[in-house]
């Protein structure tokens, strides 16, 4: 057993811990971090990074995650979103990085948390629509997506966000326009645009969409 193995392994000796962060983890220590973790009843922030870009993360042996959870920081490829991550009733904000998700769709996994404030996608989704649909994510104030290289459309049904104060979308290579619907979202204050092809700065510009009084900033 490896330094490593033993470490995850008796970090289920720490009950009473807030806040925990692994780096470098590796796919054949995923279920005994579970196992250690389903002991931490009072953890608030978890932050769990695999090894490298390519190596899997490994958490669906979870079961009975930390109810108390409001941080959740997750880094590494998963081709199955973790079903666990539904029942974090107290969870406010999260960031997903390198998922590769294509079957699952992280939308639809987090749509009904109740005290989700904001959400971060970082190369994190391989689908080619995300919808935010009537009445989910209320009280998201803050979307972030970047590098979801392969999304064509955000739509955004009557009713979706209807808290969202703050929209950054980057490096996504193939969207065909802003986010369809996002003026419905009222408390909406930043729509932040970076980095994007100038295809798609063209069709704002021919739209006329970029004189219409609405706060795009960064646009490139």
């Amino acid at each position: 057993m490896s330094q490593k193995h033993k470490m995850i392994q008796g970090l289920d000796n720490l009950t009473q811990l807030r806040k925990l962060g692994i780096v470098e983890l590796v796919e054949e220590h995923g279920a005994s971090l579970c196992l250690s973790i389903e002991k931490m009843p009072n953890l608030h922030s978890l932050n769990v990074t695999s090894l490298n870009k390519e190596e899997p993360l490994e958490l669906d042996a979870m079961t009975n995650p930390p109810p108390l959870l409001q941080r959740l920081y997750l880094r590494g490829p998963l081709e199955r979103f973790p079903r666990w991550v539904s029942s974090l009733h107290d969870l406010e904000r999260i960031c997903l990085k390198w998922f590769s998700l294509t079957r699952d769709n992280p939308i639809e996994a987090l749509q009904d948390l109740p005290n989700l404030t904001e959400l971060q996608l970082l190369d994190a989704y391989t689908g080619t629509q995300l919808v935010f649909k009537s009445k989910k994510f209320q009280k998201l104030k803050i979307l972030d997506l970047q590098k979801l290289e392969q999304l064509t459309y955000i739509i955004m049904q009557e009713g979706t966000l209807p808290h969202l104060q703050k929209m950054i979308i980057a490096l996504c290579s193939k969207l065909a326009c802003v986010p369809i619907g996002v003026e419905r979202c009222r408390d909406l204050q930043e729509l932040h645009l970076c980095d994007m092809p100038q295809t798609f700065v063209t069709v704002l510009e021919k739209n006329g969409e970029m004189d219409k009084g609405q706060r795009y900033k960064d646009l490139t």
